[in-house]
């Protein structure tokens, strides 16, 4: 009750200074009048605007420490926040990039190469495709895919 009390009590403060500082214009004082209520109010205005955010920033952190208000987080802590945040999005970037990387082509046609020949032992070679025997085990990274073009001579080379 004390913090809304000062609010009020400033908020009041500024409503009378603001009316100082407006009174030689709205009734026509001139001269040493006038100086007086201006700066007479104005230096009312400022006190109380002073007052009001000082009991505004301990109405604030009252409330934090009673829990009403979610805790602010000091700067030093926000920081880290942030650069542990970033450290997280690259080892994620990185992580998609490990996961997009082609398979070697080395590897992919020895593998090509362990699954067609037997099934090529197996059936005729002939233009009647007959393919018969067991089922060969794919590999992980070759499942899914088609054998769209041999006959660059490495074959040849096993």
């Amino acid at each position: 009750m004390r913090y809304l009390t000062g609010l009020w009590l400033s908020a009041l403060g500024l409503c009378a200074g603001g009316w100082l500082v407006l009174t030689p214009f709205a009734f026509g004082y001139t001269g040493r009048v006038a100086v007086t209520a201006l700066g007479t109010g104005g230096g009312l205005v400022v006190v109380c605007a002073a007052a009001v955010v000082s009991w505004s920033v301990l109405w604030r952190r009252k409330l934090r420490a009673d829990g009403v208000l979610p805790v602010r987080p000091s700067r030093r802590a926000r920081r880290s926040a942030r650069r542990q945040a970033r450290a997280e999005r690259l080892v994620q970037a990185s992580r998609q990039r490990e996961l997009v990387v082609a398979p070697d082509p080395a590897q992919v046609l020895t593998d090509l190469r362990a699954l067609l020949t037997p099934l090529l032992a197996d059936g005729e070679a002939d233009d009647g495709v007959k393919l018969t025997g067991e089922p060969v085990e794919v590999p992980g990274h070759l499942r899914g895919a088609e054998l769209l073009m041999v006959g660059t001579g490495e074959e040849e080379s096993w």
